[in-house]
């Protein structure tokens, strides 16, 4: 299987988290996957651009700048096309950027630990109430929904997809 960059971060933070859970690998393996294909690690597709050589004696500086700009934007064009390639293909794919928020109340590695207890069967009250200090039923029901927005997008991300609206499994 291949991963991007980006998910392939976020397959690991999910293993991080059953580990710091206490998860035996056998637990979590077949729910992560295989490690996945990477790359051989070399450079994207395409050469580094090169301009053309300036010959003072047979062109003026504004003929070699045109000759260069038409060159560079040719580079440019292949380059990218190059690069669609790689994603048509799954070799990489444009990262999400997640959306900011000012408060966060919820560490980096709890939400990872949401999503690899989402993904051994946990409902999402049930991590809700181990997670969230909930005094009455709003309040759980409002840090449940936290949960399963976090926890999902962090799945997705990871191409481990769980449905958001699915039940636990029992």
């Amino acid at each position: 299987m291949l991963l991007s960059k980006f998910a392939r971060d976020e397959r690991r933070r999910i293993i991080e988290a059953f580990q710091r859970l206490g998860e035996s690998p056998e637990a979590w393996s077949r729910l992560v996957g295989p490690e996945p294909t990477v790359s051989d690690g070399g450079q994207m597709p395409g050469d580094p651009f090169w301009p053309p050589a300036f010959n003072p004696y047979e062109q003026t500086s504004e003929e070699w700048k045109a000759l260069a700009s038409a060159a560079l934007q040719n580079y440019l064009d292949e380059f990218l096309k190059s690069y669609q390639a790689c994603i048509n293909i799954g070799l990489d794919e444009p990262m999400e950027v997640p959306k900011q928020r000012r408060v966060r109340n919820a560490s980096i590695n709890e939400r990872y630990e949401w999503a690899a207890l989402r993904l051994i069967g946990e409902s999402w009250k049930e991590i809700a109430v181990r997670y969230g200090h909930c005094a009455t039923q709003e309040d759980l029901d409002r840090v449940e929904d936290a949960v399963r927005k976090t926890a999902t997008n962090i799945l997705r991300r990871a191409r481990l997809g769980q449905s958001g609206n699915k039940k636990a499994p029992s």
